[in-house]
């Protein structure tokens, strides 16, 4: 909604970042031609002609924004497009959310890898067998940042390291550390961060989203696979981790277990068999640690409440921005 007009320099969408659920009937196939026409669709708006790269996933929740009840069906009375939005979250329901990325000054690849192709990670062991004088070179032709693609460049040795995002499905779990651990060996200096796909249903499969203008795109839907950015350049991010969820209810500690557990007391057969069925013989609330619990959560808003509003506002700026 506040899209700079496109320039003689910048006339292209560098990135676009797609999160869509998975309860379209459409066939997934049809999301990144469908964006990419939505993009030229609005040239006379904003300038912008195509799209560089793209990559995304299904999801069970979907977050984005969209224009305010009072500017959504006005059209915009400033120069630069500017909309006031808001906040939106859609979850188990339709939905589609797209972020648009300009990145001058920096080189964007994306990738995707089959987990087939990962390698067990053994610290650079294998290189005689995959070639590479240091073991790094499976990960960077992973990656498509191999010496084909000018990474060994003698003007680029003192670079810094790539930052790298990256989009798993639920299927790629067994081969995801293999994968996080060569790219930290080939690349020691480098970040990573990223999210995992996911679906609304556990029948369905995920879906991954990956595309690039002028790339082999003849498949840009794949399902049990990893897909990802890798960026290198005039950019900087800074990397969290945000609890997915908050825990509720009082602390419960494990009494007992079935009969092929470990045992946490002396049980009989059929107070076993009891425990193996069900958790309630097997777990007890904990008064104790469930008052401490509170007690903790409560001092940590009260700290909250007593933050200068400056600070308040010096966080959500900097929560936002990443």
């Amino acid at each position: 909604a506040s899209l700079p007009t496109a320039t003689d320099l910048q006339y292209k969408i560098d990135l676009a970042i797609v999160s869509t659920s998975s309860l379209y009937d459409e066939p997934m196939s049809s999301i990144v031609p469908n964006i990419i026409k939505v993009i030229e669709a609005s040239s006379g708006l904003y300038g912008y002609t195509g799209l560089n790269h793209l990559v995304g996933c299904t999801a069970g929740g979907v977050i984005g924004s969209r224009a305010t009840t009072a500017n959504a069906s006005s059209e915009s009375s400033s120069d630069d497009n500017k909309r006031e939005c808001s906040p939106y979250e859609a979850e188990a329901s339709p939905a589609i959310s797209v972020t648009l990325a300009l990145l001058p000054n920096v080189d964007i690849t994306t990738f995707h890898v089959d987990g087939e192709d990962v390698p067990e990670f053994d610290g650079g062991l294998f290189q005689q067998e995959f070639g590479g004088s240091d073991g790094t070179e499976v990960w960077k032709r992973l990656v498509g940042l191999g010496s084909s693609s000018n990474d060994d460049d003698a003007s680029d040795k003192d670079s810094t390291d790539p930052i790298f995002m990256m989009i798993p499905s639920p299927a790629f779990q067994n081969n995801l550390d293999d994968f996080l651990s060569g790219l930290q060996y080939a690349y020691p200096n480098g970040q990573t961060f990223g999210g995992i796909a996911s679906t609304v249903s556990s029948l369905s499969r995920a879906r991954l989203f990956c595309y690039s203008d002028g790339g082999n795109n003849s498949g840009n839907v794949h399902g049990n696979s990893c897909v990802g950015v890798s960026f290198k350049g005039d950019i900087q991010v800074d990397t969290m981790i945000s609890q997915g969820a908050k825990p509720v209810g009082g602390v419960y500690r494990v009494v007992a277990t079935g009969r092929n557990g470990p045992g946490g007391r002396g049980m009989t057969t059929a107070e076993e068999d009891e425990a193996g069925r069900s958790t309630i013989g097997a777990i007890v609330l904990d008064e104790a640690a469930t008052a401490e619990e509170e007690q903790m959560m409560e001092e940590e808003e009260e700290d909250e409440n007593d933050e200068p509003m400056d600070e308040k506002e010096a966080k959500q700026a900097s929560l936002a921005a990443e």
